[in-house]
């Protein structure tokens, strides 16, 4: 691990935010931390492990007292790398504090980030989530840390005097020993429990593979051979049964093709009396289609002509509305220039003199507002003179009430004064008493773990007279299910194999059984359906002949209609004639040729009177419309029988097809209950699902009985296994047991020497602290809080009272220089508002004279709306008498526009009445041509296009699928050649090939089952052997595994491994000690793995640590924290790339410290960057890097942080 930067605010000493550079300052390898005492140096390192681990050592509970007093909560963020190459990473750990009760903290926020090139990720969040995953990427606790990283003030040399049984607990912790000891134990138990499994299992299967000697193999392969050569045979008679079904099924598919081309041929002729109505239709339609062009355009001059005569008459109502109109318009044009002549001068006269006024009701309104706006200044004045009379004496009695206030302050701060010999005393008191009391509950704590040991030891022992009981009784239990696992194995309820052929029996039987049903369900409803489709055809038939009777009556009344129009038509043509006879004798003269016969005599002309053609007309359409009418009639009725034929001819051959059915199926049920066992063919088909039913409960009742043998084999093989798997466990935890009663006698010796050294130490400190109680003049200990309390209590006060003072007399000053302020301001406003009411007067009389003088002219209103009040009547007599003269021009030119254009339109109707007479001639003499009653009759025998391509193409395919039918029965005859199969011949040829291919199946069953034999024979035996080696390397390997688990009872590996790592460390520390003290001093271990000194210079001797200076303490503990970390930085999960060390250079001479800088100043060729923490002036201009703290000032904002460079 290496630091990056760290961020901290309200802790301790420093209120304000702080930031520490440790990758500037780590660039040289080597920096120092300087300051004077109380700057708050150590709090920098109490930062960093607040933050990594929530606590700081030094301080009470971890936590009481370390927010700064003015600071209601401490920050801190550490930000750190850890790792090597690709796989180190830069985290962050940030942790908020807020103040509690009695100088307390808690932890509000707490969070550990990952930061990522791409961005940041929250690994955990929470203080107990954070410490965790920090202990694990560090590898190190609190206490881990701060005895081989981090050595603040007063743990300098705690691993140096630490008990060897604690020390021990430290090593094996950052060093994970502890993987070689309960874990280890654990993966060996785990692993001799797995083989044992393996060995069973593989004994097991061993037996369970059954015989697999070379004489099974041999039996088997023949047995391969004699089913092979019946599989051949099967497959050359399967070969030629169905050559000879594929020829019966060409014959097959012959004859239903010619039954197919047979029916469709029959459903083409039904269709004859329709397709010979369409060739009717297309001939009529043809020559109607010469008449379509007279046709279409009679239809349009009579559309034409109607819609002309309609726009007639609404021509000469809009004639009549267009004359009225005109005339009231000029009515209108001269009353309006009546009115203008009138009204016009007057209004212009009344516009020139309100022009005029508009300039001085400008100059008034500039005046009004002018006065508006001064009296609002004025009645402003008023209010800010009231205003500030007001705060002129508020702040008079503001000023008086605070100085009275500042007078008891002063009294105040001099009582609460506290000298700093009274509260180092107290300071020193209080720490004494929290370590007596630290010591008290270490002491029960130790009596407790003793006692707790004691009556641990006791229990365990019984417990293993317990556990020795069980195991006796489980390896009594495992014999007995091996017992009963044999006689199961040689004991199965059926033969093996038998239920899977009884299954495949009770299928087919299943099968054909559904068949059967089926089959007479499907012949039942086919009768059904054929007596159904017989009453059908005959009710058809009865329609038939009525609706034949209905079409000979509608033939007859249809040649009636035809006779009644042509006499009609008749009468039609004579009465035209007589009126043309009229027509010619009224041009007759006397001497003028006739010209018809040309005689200039006319003896006896025609009579002159015509005839009324509507009644003959009238006449001819009622007879044309009544024929139409009977034509579609019978059209009809004609359609109804062909579509009756149609329907009759599809149930007929649906009749055939029932009966066809109807005999295969009775066939197919013939064939189905000849395949079912002989006991079970004279059964009815109803009573087959019975029969079925109880084979299948018998079936059933054998499975059950397989199923339930094979769950007890199962189970007995799963007791066995949890009874093997349960003794193993017993065996384990009983060899546990016995591990951890040694262990725990090993614990109580050590608990019992740990008593004694803590009860001397509670007693030194008890003589310390009575010292103290004396100077302080208290006669309890427990007084020492309470005294300490109140001291803080004061003290705070103090602090409070001299901050209020400070802000009290800046308020007092500024309060003085607003109140001469205000005076000013009031006796300025005074003078300001007697000038403005002066001005005021002299302006109200000029509004009252000018307001008199507009009101003359307007009456009161605003001359902008008087003005537009008159514009507004001029604009409007204007645009009436040119609005007036306009209507009455255009309503007269109107009325003549539709004069002209009615007389226009009377000239085209007359036109368009004689062309369509003359097209109507036409068409008669054209519909008599093409042999049509009149134009009428030959309209509705046209067709459009679709309709007539429809019917074209109707009787075109109708026609062309006749032939094809008719060739296709041609070529099917041929290719018959008068050969026929009938039903009974092809049913027997499948019932060959069905059982051709039973055969074949069947022995390609039996083929493969042998052929399955002999392979899994082959694999058994193969298996077998590998099995067998297998089960002598497992035996092998159990046997060195409980050998093995016999030599890790107890700890004694882990504190093999413990002793080394510590004896590695003493060497390399040994070998630091040298350099620094220039090989005098050199570290050894004791039989017990305590510390030795011994001293090279003095004859080598041998003394305790316990005996050392504080500067050779320092020496030794230095070299202890130098090999442990060197040893951490070679264990490689996360290496440490630096420690700090606070202070303990004072204890050096100049000889020991020019030493110890030239060992630490070589250290970062090592990869370690070492941080120091001093006030020495000799260590401050040796170091390349320097971080200055300069202490908090009184009212400042905390102690600050500075970075130098040498």
């Amino acid at each position: 691990m290496r630091p990056v930067e760290l961020r901290l605010a309200g802790l301790h000493s420093y209120r304000q935010e702080e930031v520490v550079d440790f990758k500037a300052l780590c660039e040289r390898g080597i920096f120092g931390i300087f300051g004077p005492t109380g700057s708050g140096k150590s709090t920098i390192l109490d930062a960093v492990t607040l933050a990594l681990f929530g606590e700081v050592k030094r301080a009470s509970r971890g936590r009481e007292g370390i927010i700064n007093q003015q600071s209601e909560q401490a920050r801190v963020a550490f930000t750190f790398e850890v790792g090597r190459g690709e796989e180190r990473f830069r985290y962050r750990v940030e942790r908020v504090l807020r103040k509690s009760s009695d100088f307390g903290a808690h932890t509000r926020e707490c969070r550990l980030v990952r930061i990522d090139p791409d961005g940041e990720r929250v690994l955990a969040d929470g203080a107990d989530q954070v410490k965790t995953e920090v202990q694990r990427l560090l590898g190190l606790t609190a206490d881990d840390f701060t005895r081989a990283v981090v050595l603040p003030q007063g743990r300098f040399a705690e691993f140096l005097a630490l008990r060897p049984a604690d020390r021990n607990q430290m090593l094996e912790r950052i060093f994970e020993l502890d993987r070689f000891g309960e874990q280890l134990k654990k993966r060996v138990s785990d692993a001799g429990a797995k083989v044992q499994a393996g060995l069973d299992r593989v004994e097991a299967e061993q037996k369970g593979l059954g015989d697999c000697s070379p004489q099974a193999l041999e039996r088997a392969r023949q047995a391969l051979e004699k089913n092979r050569a019946a599989r051949r045979e099967a497959e050359q008679n399967l070969q030629v049964i169905r050559r000879r079904l594929e020829e019966a099924r060409e014959i097959r598919q012959a004859q239903e093709q010619r039954v197919n081309l047979q029916r469709r041929l029959q459903e083409l002729q039904a269709a004859e009396a329709q397709v010979r109505w369409a060739e009717e239709r297309l001939e009529r339609a043809a020559r109607a289609e010469t008449m379509r062009g007279l046709l279409e355009e009679c239809g349009r001059l009579e559309e034409d002509l109607e819609r002309r005569r309609e726009g007639l008459r609404s021509l000469q109502e809009e004639l009549a509305r267009r004359e009225e109109a005109a005339r009231v318009a000029e009515e209108e044009s001269a009353r309006v220039r009546q009115q203008w002549d009138e009204k016009g001068p007057v209004l212009l006269k009344q516009q020139a003199w309100l022009e005029q006024a508009r300039e001085q009701e400008k100059e008034l309104d500039t005046w009004l507002a002018q006065q508006d706006r001064e009296r609002e200044q004025l009645e402003e004045w008023e209010r800010a003179a009231q205003v500030l009379e007001r705060q002129q004496a508020k702040l008079s009695s503001q000023l008086d009430g605070g100085e009275r206030r500042l007078a008891e302050l002063y009294r105040l701060r001099e009582q609460l004064q506290v000298t700093p010999e009274d509260a180092e005393q107290a300071r020193s008191a209080l720490d004494l008493y929290r370590e007596l009391s630290r010591l008290g509950q270490e002491i029960k704590k130790v009596e407790g773990e003793r006692d707790e040991a004691g009556r641990e030891l006791a229990a365990l022992q019984q417990q293993e007279t317990e556990l020795a009981r069980q195991v006796q009784e489980l390896e009594w239990e495992l014999k007995r299910y091996k017992e009963d696992l044999e006689h199961l194995q040689g004991n199965p309820p059926v033969p093996d194999g038998y239920l899977e052929k009884r299954a495949g029996e009770i299928q087919d039987l299943r099968h054909r059984i559904q068949a059967l049903q089926e089959l007479a369900a499907r012949y039942n409803r086919l009768q059904g359906e054929h007596r159904q489709v017989g009453e059908q055809r005959q009710s058809l038939e009865r329609q038939r002949e009525a609706w034949r009777q209905k079409a000979a009556i509608l033939q007859q009344a249809l040649d009636e209609a035809g006779k009644a129009l042509e006499r009609a038509r008749r009468e039609l043509e004579e009465a035209r004639h007589r009126n043309m006879a009229a027509a010619l004798a009224r041009t007759l003269e006397v001497g003028r040729a006739c010209p018809v016969c040309g005689s200039p005599h006319h003896p006896s002309p025609a009579s002159p009177a015509g005839t009324e053609l509507t009644p003959y007309e009238k006449a001819v359409e009622a007879a044309e419309e009544e024929q139409a009418r009977r034509r579609d009639e019978w059209q009809e009725c004609e359609k109804k029988i062909v579509q009756l034929e149609t329907e009759i001819a599809a149930l007929k051959l649906r009749e055939r097809q029932l009966a066809e059915e109807k005999e295969q199926v009775g066939a197919e049920g013939k064939r189905l209950r000849g395949e079912l066992p002989a006991e079970w063919q004279g059964v009815p088909v109803q009573d087959l699902p019975a029969r079925l039913q109880r084979a299948e409960q018998a079936y059933q009742e054998q499975q059950r009985a397989w199923r339930d043998w094979q769950q007890h084999l199962k189970e007995v093989l799963d007791r066995k296994e949890e009874v093997r798997r349960q003794l193993d466990e017993q065996r384990l935890a009983l060899a546990r047991l016995q591990s951890d009663q040694a262990g725990l006698a090993r614990q109580i010796d050590v608990l019992c020497r740990h008593l004694g050294e803590k009860g001397a130490e509670q007693q030194a400190v008890r003589e310390k602290l009575r010292l103290f109680l004396e100077v302080l003049g208290l006669a309890d200990p427990d007084q020492v809080p309470e005294y300490w309390d109140a001291l803080k209590e004061k003290q705070q006060k103090h602090r409070r009272c001299q901050d209020e003072i400070t802000g009290l007399e800046a308020e007092l000053k500024d309060l003085a220089g607003r109140l001469q302020q205000l005076k000013d301001d009031l006796r300025d406003l005074v003078v300001q508002k007697g000038a403005l009411k002066a001005t005021l007067a002299g302006r109200a009389e000029q509004i009252r004279r000018l307001q008199a003088e507009l009101y003359q002219l307007t009456g009161g209103l605003r001359v902008q709306e008087a003005l537009e009040q008159v514009q507004k009547e001029l604009s409007f007599l204007q645009e009436a008498v040119v609005r007036a003269g306009e209507e009455s021009q255009k309503a007269t030119e109107a009325f003549q526009r539709v004069r002209l254009e009615l007389k226009g339109e009377e000239q085209t109707c007359a036109a368009l009445q004689g062309r369509l007479e003359d097209l109507c001639r036409r068409l008669e003499r054209s519909a008599r041509e093409n042999h049509f009653a009149g134009p009428a009759e030959a309209k509705d025998a046209l067709l459009d296009p679709q309709e007539r391509e429809e019917l074209t193409d109707q009787v075109k395919k109708h026609r062309q699928e006749e032939q094809v039918l008719l060739k296709g029965l041609q070529e099917v005859e041929a290719r018959l050649k008068g050969m026929r199969l009938d039903e009974g011949d092809w049913l027997r040829l499948q019932e060959e090939l069905q059982a051709a291919e039973e055969a074949l199946g069947m022995a390609q069953q039996q083929e493969g089952a042998a052929g399955v034999l002999l392979q899994r024979l082959m694999e058994n035996q193969q298996r077998w052997a590998t099995l067998e080696e297998e089960r002598r390397q497992l035996a092998r390997r159990s046997e060195l595994l409980r050998e093995l688990e016999g030599l890790l009872r107890g700890k004694a590996l882990v504190e093999f491994l413990a002793r080394r790592r510590l004896e590695n460390l003493v060497a390399l520390a040994t070998e630091r000690l040298g350099r620094l003290t220039g090989y005098r001093y050199a570290l050894e271990l004791d039989g017990q793995g305590g510390f030795i000194l011994r001293d090279e210079g003095n004859g080598g001797l041998k003394r305790p640590v316990s005996t050392l200076s504080g500067g050779e303490t320092f020496l030794v503990s230095l070299a202890l924290a130098l090999a442990l970390s060197d040893q951490i930085q070679r264990r490689g999960r996360a290496p440490l790339e630096f420690f700090f060390l606070d202070e303990g250079f004072g204890s050096l001479d100049e000889q020991c410290l020019e030493a110890v800088m030239d060992t630490l100043e070589r250290l970062p060729l090592e990869r370690v960057a070492i941080g120091l923490i001093s006030h020495l002036p000799q260590l401050k201009s040796r170091l390349p890097r320097r971080l200055i703290v300069e202490p908090a000032r009184p009212g400042g904002p905390g102690s600050r942080v500075r970075l130098e460079l040498a």
